[in-house]
């Protein structure tokens, strides 16, 4: 849906646009007269009475550009909330053809002037509802791996976006780690805060998009457990940076990492815990007066004054992968992976359990930038009193890959891997990762941390390796937000 009329908004834009060369004109019970206009430069508009672009070539490149941004994996089945001139339905069938739709509107004019407009998706996995958007997930059995909503009023959201028992139901209806994709506001009017509270409070990951003249929420459902975190709230972790100048207290999910600064002054580091800061308890443990605390929550993706948005780059990266260790964990592994796996065990490549000076050995000779074994070897050396473990895949006494894994309470984090240039075509990482599985099965520990995967707008040279380990991951979690304040 559209936005708030703006006449210098649209000033700006209409003086820089060909002007039609045909126009149409319908009549919805619904909505009034519609306005259909066609420009030379293929683009369109469906306007309905108030002036409001209702559907068009602005719709169709919103909901192409925000959704493969942001949705991680190809969704199965899509649900489309206030479909309207059909825009959002092209638009997802061009980036995942193989997807099944169901969309509704409650006007069945606009629907089929879309369907003419895109040709009635003959052949296509599409399913066209004229219905309430209430009342049909009240009813539906169905679970989605990607909804999108544009559920507007005019030029103002839908009451029904406020709604808990319309929120409840969509939360059944996303599939565990499924994306929401809500057009919640434009820029011409505030951003309602209750409604965003009630969206967060129900999703908990939750970020702000801007479109041009739209504001987008994207909501993700993922419930992490309760017994999962990461590696930087762990005690070995914490234990391994005593030495490099920081200041560590606090417990396992509760540390705080410490800058001292001179006058009893600090820099204050929370990274990736849902506890908020205890400023006094930081400051019976280290003795500062004052201080700035940087928090950045694990689960939540908001929080209220006095702690603010730090709108600078992360200081730690943002994204986690986790698997879930089962005795069929190769049934959840995507197609390529389960493939790979039995290329590797046709290729004659043994695993062996190594110490850590011969991990390092072959990490130093690895085709690893220098940066990045510097990296890796320092943490490791740093790691004196952990439960590390260090597998090499070698052939014919040549050593393919590594990789170096560290325990901590029921999880298994990935520390280090590299590859050298005798691993092409062995699909030894694949072995590897295999391996770490049944070490952990035969261990009995619950959760593997895949450690970090690279998201959008961080460096792409970590793309390779996180769309290699994308192939094993149950859940990605993504730290949106990190806060600050003074004390």
């Amino acid at each position: 849906m559209a936005e708030r009329p703006n006449q210098e908004f649209y000033a700006n834009i209409l003086s820089n646009m060909p002007l039609f060369y045909s126009e149409e004109k319908f009549y919805s019970e619904q909505n009034g007269e519609l306005t259909y206009q066609k420009f030379w430069d293929r683009t369109w508009i469906l306007k309905i009475p108030q002036g409001l672009h209702y559907s068009g070539s602005y719709l169709e490149n919103m909901w192409r550009i925000v959704p493969r941004r942001y949705v991680q994996s190809v969704p199965k089945n899509v649900l489309i909330l206030g479909c309207g001139a059909c825009c959002a339905i092209d638009s997802v069938l061009k980036l995942w053809s193989v997807t099944e739709i169901d969309a509704l509107d409650y006007d069945p004019l606009i629907v089929d002037i879309g369907k003419k407009i895109y040709g009635n998706f003959k052949g296509k996995k599409v399913n066209l509802f004229m219905a309430d958007a209430e009342a049909f997930i009240n009813e539906s059995k169905k679970k989605y791996d990607l909804i999108l909503i544009d559920l507007f009023h005019d030029a103002e959201p839908s009451p029904l976006l406020k709604n808990q028992q319309f929120l409840s139901n969509l939360k059944r209806i996303i599939r565990d780690g499924g994306t929401i994709i809500a057009n919640l506001a434009t820029i011409f009017r505030d951003k309602d805060e209750e409604t965003f509270r009630a969206w967060n409070t129900a999703f908990l990951e939750s970020f702000e998009v801007k479109y041009y003249g739209n504001r987008l929420n994207v909501f993700v459902n993922k419930n992490i457990p309760s017994d999962y975190y990461n590696m930087h709230q762990s005690a070995p972790y914490a234990e391994s940076l005593k030495g490099t100048g920081l200041d560590v207290v606090g417990k396992p999910e509760e540390y705080y990492y410490i800058q001292h600064l001179p006058f009893k002054t600090a820099i204050i580091t929370a990274m990736h815990t849902d506890v908020e800061p205890d400023i006094e308890f930081i400051r019976s443990k280290s003795g500062i007066k004052h201080g700035l605390i940087i928090w950045s929550p694990w689960r939540k993706t908001f929080t209220d004054r006095p702690w603010r948005k730090l709108i600078l780059p992360p200081l730690h990266v943002k994204g986690n992968g986790m698997a879930f260790v089962v005795s069929n964990y190769q049934d959840k592994w995507n197609q390529t992976a389960r493939r790979d796996l039995k290329k590797f065990e046709r290729s004659g490549v043994e695993m062996r359990s190594v110490s850590r000076e011969e991990f390092v050995s072959g990490l130093m000779t690895s085709l690893q930038k220098s940066s990045v074994k510097s990296m890796f070897k320092g943490m490791i050396e740093r790691l004196q009193n952990a439960q590390l473990h260090f597998w090499l895949a070698e052939k014919e006494g040549k050593v393919l890959s590594g990789l170096a894994v560290m325990d901590y309470s029921n999880i298994s984090v990935h520390l280090a891997a590299f590859t050298s240039d005798s691993e092409e075509g062995t699909y030894s990482g694949t072995g590897l990762i295999d391996h770490w599985y049944q070490y952990a099965l035969k261990k009995g520990i619950k959760y593997l941390n895949f450690g970090h995967i690279r998201q959008y707008g961080e460096t792409k040279a970590w793309q390779g390796y996180s769309d290699f380990k994308r192939k094993f991951l149950d859940k990605e979690i993504v730290i949106r937000n990190q806060y600050f304040r003074f004390f």
